[in-house]
């Protein structure tokens, strides 16, 4: 007996369904049918597979394709579910439970993979510019040499098979990462090889004579769903002869793929294993994890899609973020050209994402901020890095952010100056030809610009600290961990800070302005800043993969601001803005103004014939030379820093302090003789101990 009042929706299965039961359906109707049932229980039963063989990443099982069926039906609304043909039904069905099938793999498949060349590319390209955790990943597996110090046997040998463990936690993340990446054409030649020659994973798939081209096309559909954009969608026909005297929309099936793939974003992604799992689990995951646990609204219907999340981090955020930009923008292409993507006099059109709404910690984010993103022509990247003396120095971050301090540090003085009132009462008979004609109202020297060099090392997270006593012993033990030792820069202007409209316009840094702003125009020509803020930024991208900064403007605007390089995959370029509240964070260093830090590997540093003057000439057969190379390359590079930055300056409008924070283990060659002498910067060594 059917209940009258419950309301069950229609999906795409029972519409397929209701052709079946049609009094006027044909054979091929019931072949089509059967085939679909048939093929659903086999490929449900291989997307078990891909848990086991990505243990520590999001469902892609059954309950995925489910999910990414429920979200397609909720975009089309049961009236034009109503509208679809039974080859549309086949095909969308099929291209659903098959979009990642990829992700599986067999023994044989992880063999031949490990000892190909594209495996060995994908090694090389991590290592030369990846994410950092994998970056250790390929470390761990190319590591030959291990080294226990306990003098217990017993000991050293448990030591030995974690080691082996966590080699085969490398390679298991290694070889997801690589199928990951191509998951979505493995699934589109899974499909062809079932469908040309057959295959032993294959037995189960039925073909029940249905022409090879639909399947071809599924597989088509299916290899799409992780494109950017709709390119290659375009290429596919908007319309073909289906099999049951009706027609099948490729392009139409695909959009739909791409779309209810993006919003399966709710916080029930993760199988309770890999929750479990998790301490193993690689930090993109992790972060995916706390990315579907933020969702707190998911509203989806054929008008309208909004989101919100509560974020506990800034990746967190920008992992939302991004997916967002990308459904947006799948909405926003398709949108354009839906007559020719949807099937013909298909009612309405895709739905607009209305809000779009994040919190972080509690804070509300501007939708302006939550998509700050560099953008940048690839032109004027080249003209910003020529004239910054590119190839003449690697440190040119130093002199763009030298810059950009100076400059902002000279709006504000002007400011100070005009809201004097001796100046007030003056200005209309004094002329301001010089510096010293505007010192008699505010004195420079309360705007100085401080910068602070520290040996520091960073670990997995990327956290930055001071180099401690226990990391120098450690390196005489040859324990390194995972550090990656360096300088951390920082450097602090009390200038007119970063409020949200200078945010906005350091992410439109490529685009050309005219306006000036009516202060900088009513400045005297000798004091007007030289450069647009933020042009010089990228350039720490030379030295860095990321960098931070914290900025406090007069009108009590307090970010926290972390800028990502494109080319990490963590980043993408956006620009993570985190309001700080009044009194969060309190410390000393809270004043008016901008301090800028960045921590820059010592393998960044330049070769000894290329700055004698910062090689301190120790003796190689010395005590412990070897173990402390990072520590001597890290001071080397610091003294490499100082006298580069040291050459950028002559006589300075406002005072540049210099702070220098070292290791009593290696020396330091500055100020120790003419050639390597701090001379424009008032100078304070500092040797922690």
């Amino acid at each position: 007996m059917v209940d009258k009042y419950l309301k069950m929706p229609l999906t795409i299965e029972d519409q397929f369904h209701r052709y079946v039961e049609d009094p006027r359906h044909t054979e091929r109707h019931e072949v089509l049918w059967h085939a679909w049932k048939q093929n659903k229980r086999w490929l449900v039963q291989l997307l078990e597979g891909t848990r086991d063989a990505a243990p520590t990443f999001s469902r892609h099982d059954e309950t995925h394709a489910q999910t990414v069926l429920h979200n397609i039906e909720l975009i089309l609304g049961e009236d034009r579910i109503k509208t679809l043909s039974a080859s549309d039904c086949f095909i969308l069905l099929h291209t659903v439970y098959i979009h990642d099938i990829g992700m599986i793999m067999v023994s044989s498949e992880q063999k031949s993979l490990i000892q190909s060349e594209k495996f060995e590319e994908m090694l090389d390209e991590i290592e030369n510019g990846g994410d950092e955790e994998l970056k250790r990943d390929v470390a761990t597996l190319k590591q030959r040499e291990y080294y226990c110090h306990n003098e217990d046997p017993g000991v050293n040998r448990k030591r030995l098979y974690l080691d082996k463990l966590e080699v085969h936690n490398a390679v298991v993340r290694l070889l997801t990462s690589y199928r990951r990446k191509e998951h979505a054409v493995a699934s589109s030649n899974i499909l062809m090889e079932w469908t040309k020659r057959g295959d032993r994973l294959g037995s189960g798939f039925s073909l029940a004579g249905i022409p090879q081209r639909i399947f071809l096309t599924i597989a088509d559909c299916a290899k799409l769903h992780t494109e950017d954009g709709i390119g290659g969608i375009m290429e596919l026909p908007q319309e073909d002869d289906g099999y049951v005297v009706d027609y099948m929309h490729p392009r139409f099936v695909s959009v739909l793929l791409q779309i209810g793939d993006l919003l399966d974003i709710d916080n029930d992604r993760f199988h309770p294993l890999v929750i479990a799992n998790m301490e193993v689990a690689p930090e993109s995951s992790k972060m995916h994890y706390q990315k579907h646990l933020a969702i707190r609204r998911l509203y989806i219907c054929p008008d309208i899609i909004e989101i919100a999340a509560e974020c506990d981090s800034q990746r967190a955020l920008r992992l939302i973020r991004q997916e967002g930009d990308m459904l947006q923008d799948i909405l926003r292409q398709a949108g354009y050209v839906w007559s020719s993507i949807c099937p013909r006099d298909f009612p309405g059109s895709l739905p607009n994402v209305k809000r779009f709404d994040l919190r972080l910690k509690g804070k509300t984010i501007p939708q302006e901020l939550v998509t700050t993103k560099f953008e940048i022509s690839q032109k004027r990247a080249f003209e910003i890095l020529e004239g910054a003396n590119l190839y003449a120095n690697k440190f040119v971050f130093l002199r763009e952010f030298l810059q950009n301090a100076i400059d902002a540090t000279k709006i504000q003085y002007w400011k100070e100056c005009i809201g004097n009132a001796e100046f007030y009462n003056r200005a209309r008979i004094a002329h301001f030809n010089s510096p010293y004609d505007l010192e008699k109202y505010v004195s420079t020297r309360s705007f100085p610009i401080e910068i602070e060099m520290e040996i520091c090392k960073r670990d997995k997270n990327m956290k930055v600290t001071a180099v401690a006593d226990k990391d120098v012993e450690a390196l005489d033990k040859n324990c390194r961990k995972e550090y990656v030792y360096g300088v951390n820069v920082k450097i602090k202007d009390f200038g007119i800070g970063i409020d949200e409209a200078t945010i906005r316009s350091i992410a439109d840094v490529g685009r050309s302005t005219t306006r000036k702003s009516k202060i900088i125009s009513d400045m005297p020509k000798w004091l007007r800043p030289t450069a647009e803020f933020g042009v010089g930024l990228q350039s720490a991208f030379l030295v860095t993969d990321t960098f931070k900064c914290y900025t406090h403007t007069r009108t009590e605007e307090r970010y926290w601001i972390t800028f990502g390089s494109g080319a990490l995959t963590a980043y993408s370029g956006y620009i993570n803005v985190e309001p700080a509240n009044d009194f969060e964070n309190k410390k000393e260093e809270d004043t008016y103004g901008t301090c800028f830090e960045v921590f820059v590997p010592e393998g960044r540093k330049m070769l000894h014939e290329e700055c004698q003057e910062s090689w301190n000439g120790e003796d190689v057969f010395s005590d412990k030379y070897e173990e402390r190379r990072p520590l001597r390359h890290a001071v080397e590079m610091m003294s490499q820093m100082a006298l580069y930055l040291d050459s950028l300056l002559g006589e300075t409008l406002f005072p540049v302090h210099l702070t220098l924070k070292s290791l009593p283990e290696v020396q330091m060659p500055v100020n120790t003789n003419n050639q390597n002498k701090i001379r424009s910067m008032r100078l304070s060594k500092i040797q922690r101990g």
